[in-house]
């Protein structure tokens, strides 16, 4: 029997406890070159966390050390004190067999939580002292199969080169507003170069069902070169409805366009109704910046809400000296057969920290007229300024 305690644990992570009390039984011999262990048992008294290793280590001296182990778990969970974690595993038990240059793993799971859909897991891999060959990570969730494989490598220098495969995956067992059937395929291969990082792509080649009774399909192609992310290709459709983008995303430097045309918006949302399209560019760099965008709308409605059109052009930045441009234009809203506003107008010019804005509302028997001048402060926490101008007319208290 043994007992251990660990103190200031938070300040390795803020998601561990500050302190961990274990305890268990140990039990094992040596005997002929052969290391035996019967029992290796251990129990947390902060969290449900139980473990249990048993196994054997041949140290043969005219041969290379053999080993195999069974390691097996109940409650396993991250963070180990929370009631709801966000990987959690009910059961679950891992078996490895063989030498440094020649091993077999296997593993069998149960797994849940909030970022991981509840599954049964079941892999097979085999390795050596420069890298794993995965031949299959299978779980099957969300009423279907996703599958993992694919060889991973440390030796010379990591590497990877991995493929994904999902079909009949309903993402409405695990979000109810979402029921449907997907089907996915995607790789991912790459290295880690010792100078400049990561190197690789991401590819995804299908992502094709239904969800919420309305069509998907995506297609992505993304490369990896140290910081820099260039977005070859990102295409999502839903019936005739579209999004893509294209371009590069780094620390120093942002380029990406993008696009979205949205002709049957209810193909999105079954009571939505009218036309949206659009287009921008993101641009500067990550610490500022900065966007140019175009919205344009005809007719838009949700249940009985309605605006009959819209116009936004916009450029703006975070970094003080960015020029603000905006230009909104809004047509007739109704509530039902009640309208709300008949026209709308917000423009502003000059810098973030710097700029006029304008607004002009219509209403079928109101007037708002509006004028102030100010800016963000350098944290883009506070707008402060002046109202310069400010005039209205209602049947209630006239024109001032």
């Amino acid at each position: 029997q043994y007992q251990a305690s660990g103190s200031q644990l938070n300040e390795l992570s803020a998601q561990l406890p500050a302190r961990l009390d274990a305890r268990g039984a140990l039990r094992g011999r040596y005997h002929n070159e052969q290391l035996e262990l019967d029992q290796f048992d251990l129990a947390l008294q902060q969290s449900p966390l139980r473990l249990s290793l048993q196994g054997n280590l041949a140290l043969e001296t005219d041969s290379e050390p053999r080993f195999e182990g069974a390691l097996s778990w109940a409650n396993l969970q991250w963070p180990l004190q929370t009631e709801e974690p966000s990987v959690a595993s009910p059961e679950g038990r891992l078996q490895a067999a063989g030498t440094a240059s020649g091993y077999q793993i296997e593993l069998t799971a149960n797994a849940s939580g909030s970022q991981v859909p509840p599954g049964q897991w079941q892999g097979q891999a085999s390795g050596d002292q420069d890298g794993l060959a995965l031949h299959s990570l299978r779980s099957e969730m969300l009423g279907g199969v996703l599958e993992l494989s694919g060889p991973l490598r440390w030796a010379p220098a990591p590497s990877w080169d991995l493929q994904l495969h999902g079909q009949d995956l309903d993402p409405g067992q695990w979000l109810p507003d979402y029921p449907g059937e997907l089907a996915l395929a995607a790789t991912s291969a790459g290295r880690i170069d010792p100078d400049s990082g990561p190197i690789g792509k991401l590819e995804l080649s299908q992502l094709s069902g239904q969800v919420a009774e309305q069509p998907l399909r995506a297609v992505a192609l993304i490369l990896l070169e140290g910081e820099r992310v260039d977005v070859t290709t990102l295409q999502l459709a839903s019936g005739s409805n579209t999004f893509s983008a294209l371009g590069h995303l780094s620390a120093d430097s942002l380029g990406l366009d993008w696009q979205i045309d949205v002709p049957a918006p209810g193909d999105l949302y079954p009571t939505a109704s009218g036309q949206l399209s659009g287009s921008g560019r993101v641009e500067g760099s990550s610490q500022q910046p900065r966007l140019r965008a175009t919205l344009r709308s005809t007719g838009l409605a949700l249940d009985t809400l309605s605006l009959a059109g819209l116009a936004a052009d916009i450029e703006a930045g975070l970094d003080s000296d960015a020029p603000l441009q905006l230009d909104l234009q809004l047509g007739s809203i109704s509530e039902g057969e009640q309208q709300l506003l008949a026209a709308g107008q917000l423009t502003a010019s000059g810098t973030t920290a710097r700029h006029r804005l304008d607004l002009t509302l219509q209403s079928p028997e109101e007037r708002l007229l509006g004028r102030l001048d100010g800016g963000l402060d350098p944290g883009l926490s506070r707008w402060q300024g002046e109202v310069v101008q400010l005039e209205a007319d209602t049947p209630l208290v006239g024109a001032w």
